[in-house]
């Protein structure tokens, strides 16, 4: 039990110098053992077919990021933005643009002569969108964007 504790925590501060070192050993392993590994995969790839060539599927890589999704704010890699982002990167291959898109009717807009006062600001940054739209004449003529960036308070 000490000994697997001291191990550990020399590999995690020298891992890589380790893996280094070793790495002609485990060469040489390789070789000694391929005339009796190289027949059991081929047969193994005979009896089960051939493996996934890609590492995850996209419901396993979703449900990894839900897991680390549990952990976020907790010390893990990601954060809760990310885990949060990430599956719905993953579903746009799925998507119409139907089920992504906002009608038309329900987005916050504004006219081409608009006065960027105060109270607009504030309502814009209430909105909290990064994009919105600009329109000529009607709502649904859109000329151009007004884009809303991160703005030190």
């Amino acid at each position: 039990m000490m000994l697997q504790i001291i191990l550990q925590a020399v590999c995690s501060q020298h891992g890589l110098a380790i893996g280094a070192a070793m790495a002609p050993a485990v060469r040489v392993l390789v070789i000694v053992f391929l005339p009796v590994t190289y027949p059991i995969s081929k047969l193994l790839d005979y009896i089960l077919g051939p493996g996934e060539t890609a590492l995850f599927r996209r419901a396993e890589l979703k449900t990894l990021v839900a897991f680390h999704g549990n952990e976020a704010g907790k010390g893990g890699e990601l954060t809760h933005d990310e885990t949060t982002i990430i599956p719905g990167a993953l579903e746009l291959m799925e998507k119409t643009v139907v089920q992504a898109m906002t009608p038309i009717s329900s987005v916050f807009s504004l006219d081409v002569n608009a006065k960027l006062d105060l109270e607009t600001m504030n309502l814009i940054m209430a909105i909290g969108h990064s994009r919105i739209p600009v329109y000529s004449e009607k709502p649904s003529h859109i000329i151009g964007l007004v884009l809303i960036g991160p703005y030190p308070l």
